[in-house]
C-alpha cells in the first residue's frame, strides 16, 4: 500500500467484502486477491464483488460504476482534406498495406494446401514407408 501511497492512489472498498478468488482445492482457503485502485481524488467510487457471475471461473467478476461525462472525454478530431496530398499519401499507405496483407493470407493458403497435397500424396506414403 505503500507504493500506491506513493502514486496517489487509494485501494477502493467494495460494497459487501466477499472473496474475489475461489480457490478450487478444500485446503486452500478462498481470498482476496484482486483490487483496484484509483486516484485519491475519485475515491468516492465503490465497486461490488459478484461470486454468482463466476460461473466456471475461479475469479469473481469486480463490477465498477465510473462516473463519465462530457467534460472528462476530450475527443479530437483528425480530419483530412478531401483530395489533398495527405488524403493521398494515407489512401496510398492503406492500399499497399492490404496488399501486403492479401499477399500474407494467399502465401499462407497456398502454403497450407501444398503441404495438405503432399502429406497426402500416395508417392509421399511410398516414400515414407
Amino acid at each position: 500500500m505503500d507504493l500506491a501511497d506513493s502514486l496517489g492512489l487509494v485501494r477502493l472498498l467494495p460494497a459487501l467484502s466477499v472473496p474475489t478468488h475461489y480457490s478450487d482445492t478444500d485446503s486452500h482457503a478462498n481470498s482476496v486477491i484482486d483490487l483496484i485502485f484509483l486516484d485519491i481524488s475519485r475515491a468516492q467510487i465503490s465497486h461490488c464483488i459478484e461470486p454468482d457471475l463466476r460461473l466456471l471461473l475461479d475469479h469473481a467478476p469486480l463490477l465498477v460504476d465510473l462516473p463519465i461525462s462530457p467534460e472528462n472525454i476530450h475527443i479530437h478530431h483528425k480530419v483530412l482534406k478531401h483530395n489533398s496530398e495527405e488524403e493521398n499519401t494515407f489512401l496510398s499507405a492503406v492500399n499497399m498495406g492490404l496488399h501486403a496483407l492479401n499477399f500474407f493470407f494467399f502465401f499462407f493458403f497456398c502454403s497450407k494446401i501444398y503441404n495438405a497435397v503432399l502429406n497426402h500424396s500416395p508417392r509421399q506414403t511410398i516414400y515414407n514407408k
